[in-house]
């Protein structure tokens, strides 16, 4: 039986200039979940260990790998290159998907401004995210999107067979909200227009488990951030 931990990056700017960076929390949180796995006797070697390519992935395993190791949050050290780096565990393209329901959406400034112009900016965000996925999940494949939600869904199908297929019992994969929310969706069987209803709710450097065995490939566990009972000032869900 192979168990795959699914790991959702630490916090980073959701809508700052620069979203593929760890906040200072993200960077916490992060840590902190090292040493919750650590102090519980949950323990990986790099070669069990999986990364996606973004910046927020590889500083999320930073600050998780220091916190395994018990040693101080520290941006400076250098990402060990034994890690496995895969891109197909990669978070799909925000800007664009927003892009493709309004224009003005395709950088973090023109979505601010729009969104200070609402009434109440909070809600008028959620509707504008869930009309651009939407729009998103029922496109055909085209020239609209950077990748269409179909290759999207391909790519991590992609990224989950390869980590099957490795010879280790058990496995660490950073990824992001989207790529855990494909495969939750998929897995238990729940229609493509609840996407989001997943992917809202998944916390940051929350975990989720897949058990691989001879009946396939099942969810034993989604968005698990008991790491985080104690801080509650660190649950944070963007």
């Amino acid at each position: 039986m192979q168990k795959i931990y699914l790991l959702r990056h630490g916090q980073a700017g959701f809508d700052q200039a620069d979203y593929d960076a760890l906040s200072p929390t993200g960077r916490q949180q992060a840590w902190r979940l090292g040493r919750f796995f650590a102090d519980n006797g949950i323990s990986f070697t790099a070669q069990q260990i999986i990364s996606g390519s973004m910046l927020r992935h590889r500083q999320t395993l930073q600050a998780l790998w220091q916190g395994l190791n018990q040693q101080p949050v520290d941006l400076a050290d250098p990402i060990d290159d034994r890690i496995e780096q895969n891109a197909d565990w990669n978070e799909y393209d925000h800007h664009n998907v927003l892009a493709a329901l309004n224009p003005e959406f395709a950088n973090p400034q023109g979505l601010k401004a729009y969104l200070l112009q609402q009434a109440d900016p909070s809600a008028a965000f959620a509707q504008t995210f869930s009309q651009a996925i939407s729009k998103w999940t029922n496109s055909e494949p085209g020239n609209e999107y950077i990748e269409s939600w179909e290759d999207f869904c391909a790519r991590v199908k992609r990224g989950i067979s390869a980590a099957t297929e490795k010879p280790h019992n058990k496995l660490l994969v950073i990824t992001s909200g989207g790529p855990i929310s494909v495969l939750a969706q998929q897995l238990l069987g729940v229609p493509e227009k609840h996407f989001l209803n997943i992917n809202w709710v998944l916390a940051n450097c929350g975990v989720s488990r897949l058990l691989n065995g001879r009946n396939g490939l099942r969810l034993s566990s989604l968005n698990d951030y008991t790491a985080f009972d104690g801080t509650p000032e660190l649950i944070t869900y963007k």
